[in-house]
């Protein structure tokens, strides 16, 4: 017998046994443990190609004292019948209960995986299918009892705040409803990137003027709004990403405006179907957002026939062609590296055939970055401090070392800056002023190295 799927069933039927004793199941005349039962049989079912008696009877004798399953018929939104049961009553008492029906399925879904005698009779998409679909419940229920809940706040706001502006719970909803010129403002105020902000502009003037022509009943153009950006590391790559949802969401091109940012490593997962199960969860928190992907050359760059890299970018491929009005896919990395990633599969040319190079900040450009940070920081800069910062600057871009990552190396420096200003005042921490617990000196620049 296998631990796994033991473990997998006791942690089930302790859950069954919490969630019988409220009231919510009193009125369902099915038990959930039975209900449960059922969907084990008919998943066995559905993933096997032959042989499902023999199977179904084995796992009844192993798993589930011997004892049949007598056929239910209940409707359901799903292929299981237990699990929207689980899910709404998660979403009501903030539970995670369907988490454990799910990963059940999975152990039993690898159970006869990865046993030799099994997987050839195993149908692995049906398996990968039955996973999503659960996966995309979930999503669905708990999208739609947010909607509600911020639907009745709403509400609740109009009722007795006529009169105020509404209140935003984030800051990132808080950009979302600024406008578009406002958007556009925090976009161009971006210190450098010369280059890349006319490059976004022109594909911002091309949605603007489309959905003009849209609107009085013109043909618009066909244009992929999935990019590639290309540069060294610290060169604001996740920055613009952020931004461009922010005014994608504005333009009406996506719905929700949210930024996902992933590597290879949420993406690919370690055995046979994990990896497409992994992706698709990561394109369903996406959709109506952009997919930001960073190194996203490691998916296929140096790996062997075996890895499962290549079934991540047919997962996302098949997203991005069956969601190509609300789903929007930035790849990034090194510049050769990326040129060859797109390249190596006609899928992917077809779809990304607009880069945008993020050059290296100049040393002007990481004195201003420096500047930026302490000003955010609340810290004032000598100005005994400005010639020095320059010099540096301006040797770090002519010398540059192995490890040079532009914003990241500013940042970096400024921690270091702050340990030496903090090792410096603490000597005399009673006798100094309010004040000059915020002022960097030369000093604290200097004794950084």
């Amino acid at each position: 017998m296998d631990i796994d799927v033991i473990n997998a069933l006791k942690n089930l039927c302790n859950a069954c046994e919490n969630i019988s004793k409220s009231s919510f199941f009193n009125n369902i005349e099915y038990s959930l443990k039975d209900l449960v039962k059922y969907d084990i049989i008919n998943f066995i079912n559905i993933i096997s190609i032959e042989n499902d008696d023999v199977r179904i009877a084995d796992f009844i004798h192993r798993y589930l004292d011997g004892k049949q399953i007598e056929k239910i018929e209940l409707s359901s939104p799903i292929t299981s019948l237990s699990f929207p049961l689980f899910v709404f009553f998660d979403v009501n008492n903030n539970t995670e209960t369907s988490i454990i029906v799910k990963h059940l399925f999975e152990v039993i879904g690898k159970y006869y995986l990865f046993n030799n005698t099994e997987k050839r009779e195993i149908d692995r998409n049906s398996y990968i299918n039955y996973i999503v679909e659960m996966n995309n419940y979930i999503d669905k229920v708990k999208n739609e009892n947010s909607m509600l809940e911020k639907s009745k706040k709403s509400l609740g706001k109009q009722v007795n705040l006529q009169n105020s502006e509404k209140q935003n719970e984030d800051t990132l909803e808080v950009a979302y409803e600024q406008n578009l010129d406002e958007l556009l403002d925090e976009f161009n105020s971006l210190i450098g990137l010369e280059t890349v902000k006319s490059e976004v502009r022109k594909r911002i003037n091309q949605i603007r003027v489309d959905k003009r022509r849209k609107k009085v009943g013109y043909r618009t153009s066909s244009i992929s709004l999935h990019l590639v950006f290309t540069g060294n590391p610290g060169t604001g790559k996740t920055t613009v990403a952020r931004k461009l949802a922010a005014i994608y969401k504005e333009l009406g091109v996506i719905s929700k405006g949210q930024l996902i940012e992933v590597d290879r490593s949420k993406l690919v997962g370690g055995y046979v179907g994990s990896t497409a199960i992994k992706t698709q969860e990561v394109i369903d928190k996406a959709l109506g957002g952009i997919l930001f992907i960073d190194e996203a050359y490691t998916l296929t760059y140096g790996k062997g026939e075996s890895d499962f890299g290549q079934e991540a970018i047919d997962t996302l491929l098949k997203a991005m062609e069956d969601n190509r009005d609300d789903f929007v896919v930035i790849v990034a990395g090194y510049n050769d590296e990326m040129n060859e990633f797109i390249k190596s599969n006609p899928g992917l040319e077809s779809r990304f055939n607009k880069y945008i190079e993020f050059e290296d900040y100049t040393a002007n450009e990481l004195v201003e970055i420096f500047k930026l940070i302490c000003k955010n920081d609340e810290k004032h800069i000598h100005e005994e401090c400005y010639e020095y910062l320059t010099n540096y600057f301006k040797e770090l871009v002519v010398n540059k070392p192995s490890n040079f990552a532009n914003g990241r190396i500013v940042r970096n420096y400024y921690e270091k800056v702050i340990e030496s200003l903090n090792e410096r005042l603490v000597v005399s921490l009673d006798e100094i002023s309010d004040e000059e617990l915020q002022v960097i000196r030369l000093i604290d620049l200097q004794k950084t190295f």
